[in-house]
């Protein structure tokens, strides 16, 4: 039960996270940067593979999963700052 109820917890902040990216950018920096972030989610996912064993065993599971937790608020609130110099861009595009 705990864990169905943290699986859909986690697919709302997914839902949440991508429409509110969609409203903080212009579509054509969206469009441009799609192949980025996918090269780059394949870069991290291949690193997490390599890296998150050795961190968990460092630190312990709590302290990885702060960390990670740390690093995904981080992901959501700087681009969302940015987010106001980027319509300049527009323009130039």
């Amino acid at each position: 039960m705990a864990k169905e109820v943290c699986l859909r917890s986690i697919l709302v902040w997914m839902i949440l996270v991508s429409a509110s990216r969609a409203l903080a950018f212009p579509s054509e920096i969206c469009a441009t940067a799609a192949g980025f972030s996918a090269a780059c989610a394949k870069v991290g996912a291949t690193c997490g593979n390599l890296f998150l064993p050795m961190l968990t065993k460092t630190i312990g599971l709590q302290y990885t999963l702060a960390v990670l937790a740390g690093v995904s608020v981080l992901g959501y609130f700087i681009p969302t700052k940015l987010g106001a110099g980027l319509t300049s861009l527009k323009e130039d595009i």
